[in-house]
């Protein structure tokens, strides 16, 4: 009896299994939604303009870029070669130019344009979710814009026939190329998601992609400086170049060792692209789903185990020494090293802490103010879950970064530092800044009459805090140093510990964060007990 019970659940397991297989292939492979949305743009007559264009200027391009080879007159072989391989290499950089430019347009509008339209709410009546609308809309978009690669291959071909690649080459930046799209487009989806109208959701669209772009390209070149010093000519570097369609010729080519095996960055950087689709897919799911929705719970497990794999690789990926302060790295320099990679990333989360931490009575019951701290509401998504949720995330952060140190150290006969001046400075003091975007999140909202004017209150203090008032302060202080008059200015704004040698001011900084977001919630709630009370 207990054999035929065993038999019984296992088969009723693999048949979940099976099931749950076959749903998210049939949401890949057989998406109507996909369907649908490509033959629409296959049947405008605007499509064939485009493409035509495209090619046009594609032809243009390579006509120039090849004027300038054979317009230098005789030449060696070595510098001919040099020569053609410089202009693969431009080739591949106008076609990533084009990528950038022209594949958040496709999906900006997306579904804004369907809530506009009434159509979203017709569509999830039906037994449809969020995921399959989500994809299909991506898969449409990730088509067109694969069709625009596809065109261009009888240009790039042009640079394997002359010698300046091989289709090895190709393959590799059409692979980076082609994750760099999928990964814009996703963003495109996430933003078309929370914008309220088509202008609002393409200029924030080309914005997020930009961010995007350029915290990535930040961080790899950071990761890269050590290799770049070391002048060795080895192929090596971090696969993070390999997910930014600029340089894509180059970064092609680049690989990393692992357990002893040379891996190519363009696969490396592809699978990174997917991550990132999926997790800005699961963000825009989340925002188009009611209160306690799983693609809410998904995108709160996916991010704290995203932000623990982030840690991992940027801890296996710090140097050995300091590219920052120079000198032997000792465990505090290498958390401070971290704690700058931390702070690139914190650019596009912040932009998304609103939506974490903003609440309005006015608002849908997800949005609403239901308490200050809860465990379980983490994963569900109210604002009494955004601080614990912030917490978990820094905490996965600098534990998985943390695990990576202490494996190299391990590895190189040393020990990692535990104690409070070395993980606990850092980690404090990032905590400490959670904390006060969260109390500043609740007071904002606490005195706007709506959700959207409580996110866009955030927003401008976050504007007055870091793009307008840190570089304000660091003019004050140079007048200041200029004079002679003493005062660090630098030490009033929350980065300060970022900005000198060896963090020593993080302990004071942390704590003066905790008593301003500490008291800031205290007026939040001593508001919101007001209003109960009225």
């Amino acid at each position: 009896m207990g054999a035929r019970t065993g038999a019984g659940t296992l088969g009723g397991a693999a048949a979940r299994t099976i099931g749950w297989a076959r749903a998210n292939l049939a949401t890949l492979f057989d998406n109507a939604q996909s369907v649908r949305d490509y033959r629409a743009q296959l049947r405008s007559s605007k499509t064939v303009w485009l493409w035509t264009l495209y090619v046009a200027m594609l032809i243009v391009i390579a006509l120039v870029l090849y004027s300038n080879v054979v317009g230098q007159g005789v030449q060696s072989v070595s510098r001919i070669q040099g020569s053609l391989r410089q202009f693969y290499d431009s080739m591949a950089t106008a076609l990533g130019w084009l990528v950038v430019l022209m594949t958040p347009a496709l999906t900006a509008f997306t579904i804004v344009q369907e809530r506009e339209r009434k159509s979203l709410d017709l569509v999830f009546s039906a037994p449809v979710r969020p995921k399959y609308l989500l994809v299909g809309k991506m898969l449409s978009s990730f088509r067109y814009t694969w069709m625009l690669l596809v065109l261009s291959l009888p240009v790039t071909a042009v640079s394997v026939v002359m010698g300046g690649a091989t289709w090895v080459d190709v393959i590799g930046v059409y692979a980076i190329l082609s994750g760099s799209a999928l990964a814009i487009t996703s963003i495109g989806l996430l933003i078309s998601s929370l914008a309220g109208s088509v202008p609002a959701a393409l200029i924030l669209t080309y914005l997020a992609a930009g961010v995007y772009l350029l915290l990535l390209t930040a961080i790899a070149g950071m990761m890269s400086i050590p290799s770049m010093m070391t002048m060795t000519g080895s192929l090596e570097a971090p696969f993070l170049v390999a997910m930014s369609p600029f340089g894509a010729a180059g970064t092609s080519i680049t690989q990393t060792v692992l357990w002893g095996l040379e891996i190519p960055n363009w696969i490396l950087g592809f699978a990174g692209s997917l991550l990132v689709a999926k997790i800005f897919v699961l963000g825009a799911g989340s925002s188009l789903s009611p209160y306690g929705s799983p693609e809410t719970k998904s995108l709160r497990i996916h991010g704290l185990v995203y932000a623990a794999l982030i840690g991992i690789g940027v801890g296996y990926a710090l140097p050995s020494s300091s590219m920052f302060v120079g000198g032997s790295a000792t465990p505090p320099t290498a958390l401070k090293e971290m704690a700058i990679i931390l702070t690139w990333l914190l650019i596009p989360v912040g932009m998304f802490v609103p939506h974490l931490c903003c609440c309005s009575p006015t608002a849908d019951r997800k949005y609403r103010d239901d308490g200050f701290f809860s465990l379980r509401a983490a994963f569900v998504g109210s604002p009494a879950g955004a601080l614990p949720y912030l917490l978990m995330v820094v905490l996965s952060y600098y534990v998985g970064a943390a695990l990576a140190l202490g494996a190299k150290s391990s590895a190189a006969g040393g020990s990692f530092d535990w104690s409070i001046p070395g993980f606990g400075q850092s980690l404090g003091w990032f905590l400490a800044l959670a904390f006060f975007a969260w109390g500043t999140a609740r007071m904002v909202s606490s005195g706007a009459r709506t959700l959207r004017a409580a996110r866009i209150l955030f927003l401008a203090v976050l504007m007055i805090l870091f793009p307008i008032g840190l570089p304000t302060l660091a003019i004050l202080d140079g007048l200041g140093r200029t004079s002679g008059f003493g005062p660090d200015f630098l030490m009033l704004h929350p980065m300060y510990p970022l900005l000198n040698a060896q963090m020593y001011t993080a302990e004071s900084h942390a704590a003066l964060m905790a008593v301003v977001g500490g008291a800031f919630a205290y007026v939040a709630w001593r508001r919101r007990r007001e209003k109960d009370v009225s």
